[in-house]
């Protein structure tokens, strides 16, 4: 018979859990995310294509808030 998980195990696994949600769900993670999802779809998912497309967002996005 399995044994019941501790409450360090479950506050580990917890933290993990919470862990990879904070990185998935970062706001860096959707600026470069979202732009290529978008280029995908326009595309005609060509991959050639999109990724000029996000190498063009990403330098147009990091050069324009430039001061």
């Amino acid at each position: 018979m399995p044994s019941q998980p501790t409450n360090r195990e479950v506050n580990s696994l917890r933290r993990r859990g919470a862990r990879l949600a904070t990185e998935v769900l970062a706001p860096w993670v959707w600026v470069l995310g979202l732009p290529l999802a978008v280029a995908w779809q326009v595309t005609g998912h060509h991959v050639g294509e999109t990724l000029l497309w996000g190498l063009i967002v990403s330098i147009t996005g990091s050069i324009i808030p430039w001061p």
